[in-house]
C-alpha cells in the first residue's frame, strides 16, 4: 500500500512516457506514494524531448494527487544550502586528510595513508582480479587487504562502467583515486564515468582517498554548461523545447536527417542522440551532487560509518 522512490529524477524520454499512466494506475489503487528528490516537481525532466506533450501531465497528475514539501530552502532567507558542506564545515576533517592536492605534490602522503588503512607498504601491493557479469574481470593493479588503489585513467578512461564499480565496491572497504584532473562537462565519459563511481562508493558507505589536480571546489570547472559536438548547453537559459515531428529522426549518434531543402534532427542538434542529449543535459546537475557527497566523503563522521557491502554474486 505504500510505495516509496528514493532520489526520483527523470532523463529518458521512454521513462517519460510510462510515468503518466503508471501513476495514475497507482493512485487508482489507493496507493500511498513517498517521494525524495533532488529537484523540485516542474525541474524534473527539464528541457526533455516532448516534454510538454509526454510529461507535463504527468506533472499536473502528480500536483493534484501529491503534497510537496522543499527541505532545501530556509524560508526565511530563501538561501539553498549544501548540507553536506555545512556539515563538512561544522565536523572534524579526517587528519591526515583523504582529499589531497594538488596531486603532483602528494605521492608520500598517498603512500603514508595506504599503509596507514591497508597495514602494507605500496610494493607490498598485488594485483587482485574480481569477478564482474557476463564472465568479465574487473583487474586492481595495486590490491592489498581490501584497500584497492587505482588512478583516475585506469577508472574512468578505460572501457569500464556501472556493473565494475559495484563489484570494486563490493569487494574493497577503501579505494585509493589518484591523478584526478580538474573535471569539465564537455569531458562528458570520463565525468559521467568518475560521478557514477562516486555515487555507487557513496551507497555503500566505501571510504575513498582521492589525489587531485585541484581543490573540491574547482574540481569540476564548468557545472553550468558543457559543450555538444555542434552547440552549447547551458543551464542557466532555459531552452526551447526540444519536440519530435511526425516520424522523427534516427536516435542513432548520427540524427541529421537531410530533406529536399533542410536538414534537420531528432535533438534538434547535430551529431547528438535522443538518448545522448537526455543524459547531457543531467550531467550538470550530477556534478552538484558529487560534489555535495565528496564534501561528506573527506568527514570523520562519514569515516565512522560501517561498510555496507553489495550482496553481488556472479
Amino acid at each position: 500500500k505504500i510505495l516509496c522512490f528514493d532520489e526520483f529524477q527523470v532523463t529518458d524520454v521512454a521513462d517519460a512516457v510510462v510515468l503518466h499512466q503508471l501513476f495514475k494506475t497507482l493512485f487508482e489503487k489507493r496507493t500511498i506514494v513517498v517521494a525524495t528528490s533532488n529537484r523540485c516537481p516542474d525541474d524534473l525532466y527539464a528541457n526533455g524531448i516532448n516534454r510538454k506533450a509526454l510529461f507535463e501531465p504527468f506533472l499536473t497528475l502528480l500536483k493534484l494527487k501529491v503534497d510537496f514539501a522543499d527541505i532545501n530552502i530556509l524560508s526565511d532567507t530563501n538561501i539553498v544550502y549544501d548540507y553536506r558542506k555545512l556539515a563538512m564545515e561544522s565536523s572534524k576533517l579526517r587528519d591526515p586528510p583523504t582529499f589531497l592536492h594538488p596531486h603532483c605534490e602528494q605521492t608520500e602522503s598517498l603512500d603514508m595513508l595506504f599503509q596507514q588503512i591497508s597495514g602494507a607498504r605500496s610494493n607490498e601491493t598485488h594485483e587482485h582480479k574480481i569477478p564482474v557479469a557476463m564472465g568479465r574481470e574487473f583487474v586492481i593493479p595495486r590490491y592489498a587487504n581490501g584497500v584497492a588503489r587505482l588512478s583516475f585513467n585506469e577508472l574512468c578512461r578505460a572501457f569500464v562502467g556501472a556493473i565494475d564499480y559495484m563489484s570494486l565496491a563490493n569487494m574493497c572497504h577503501t579505494v585509493f583515486i589518484e591523478d584526478v584532473p580538474r573535471l569539465n562537462p564537455s569531458q562528458y565519459e570520463d565525468t559521467r564515468r568518475f560521478i557514477t563511481l562516486i555515487d555507487i562508493l557513496y551507497d555503500v558507505k566505501c571510504k575513498v582517498v582521492i589525489s587531485c589536480e585541484c581543490s573540491v571546489d574547482e574540481l569540476f570547472s564548468d557545472s553550468t554548461g558543457f559543450k555538444t559536438a555542434k552547440g552549447e548547453v547551458n543551464h542557466d537559459t532555459p531552452a526551447p523545447e526540444i519536440f519530435v515531428i511526425d516520424e522523427g529522426g534516427s536516435s542513432g549518434r548520427l540524427t541529421t536527417m537531410l530533406g529536399k531543402d533542410f536538414e534537420w534532427s531528432a535533438t534538434g542538434r547535430l551529431d547528438a542522440s535522443l538518448a545522448e542529449l537526455s543524459a547531457k543535459n543531467d550531467v550538470g546537475f550530477a556534478l552538484q551532487r558529487a560534489r555535495s557527497r565528496l564534501y561528506e566523503m573527506q568527514t570523520c563522521d562519514y569515516w565512522a560509518l560501517e561498510y555496507q557491502p553489495l550482496s553481488l554474486t556472479f
